[in-house]
């Protein structure tokens, strides 16, 4: 019996401590469980909602090339010859690199379909491009506002290692906060690709490039990628 009783009480005394340990376990890691979805649940309050507008093409509005002012910021472009699918292909990428960053929660232009219809129709002579933009994000609830202009995309005419004419692209983002139409960031880019021999500072850039002549949407690409690294998150 003696050694019966000693037998429980020692299982007892186990039981006993494994109990005390989950007691002290279990809150500590619930509590570090709290603190590792707290960073979470923050960052995710603060990502801000923003009205995603398709690019537009102004050489199709102003119907002829040379300088144009951007509708937003006025800096000038050099417009030139923009490709018929220029617009979807930048539309498409932007809301790819954007996805791909997952920095804000996006409204793309589809579902604010016809909303945008409605402003595209409006007197363009009585109201600027940013308080329309101000306008419909409001109406859609966001925060700001991101769109652009495309200003030229023409293709090289040739192949990778020679060409009769090089790619030009030229196109500008804007992030509008919607709460006072203020401009939070503007991106610009604006390039014809030049031979290696023209300008040795374009190494990198031709290295990075496979040393060969890229196409408008390689240009264009890349010029995109490289304004939304920069394009603050809040």
């Amino acid at each position: 019996m003696g050694q019966i009783h000693a037998i429980r009480s020692h299982l007892l005394m186990r039981f006993g401590l494994l109990l005390y340990i989950l007691l002290i376990i279990c809150p500590f890691s619930a509590a570090l469980a709290g603190e590792d979805a707290a960073p979470e649940r923050e960052a995710t309050a603060k990502r801000r909602t923003v009205l995603l507008l398709p690019l537009k093409n102004l050489v199709a509005v102003y119907g002829s090339y040379g300088n144009i002012r951007s509708p937003i910021n006025r800096r000038v472009f050099l417009s030139g010859p923009v490709e018929g699918k220029a617009p979807r292909f930048m539309d498409n990428r932007l809301h790819a690199f954007l996805r791909e960053k997952d920095t804000f929660i996006l409204i793309t232009a589809e579902e604010a379909g016809d909303l945008l219809a409605t402003l595209a129709n409006r007197d363009r002579q009585s109201t600027s491009e940013r308080s329309l933009w101000v306008e419909a994000g409001r109406a859609q609830g966001a925060d700001a506002v991101l769109g652009g202009f495309i200003y030229r995309f023409k293709d090289r005419t040739g192949r990778d290692y020679g060409v009769d004419e090089a790619a030009s692209v030229a196109f500008d983002l804007h992030l509008i906060r919607v709460a006072d139409g203020r401009i939070q960031w503007s991106g610009r880019f604006d390039e014809t690709q030049q031979p290696l021999s023209s300008n040795i500072y374009n190494f990198k850039k031709f290295i990075n490039r496979g040393g060969k002549w890229v196409t408008s949407r390689e240009m264009a690409s890349g010029g995109l990628q490289s304004l939304l690294n920069d394009m603050p998150a809040r």
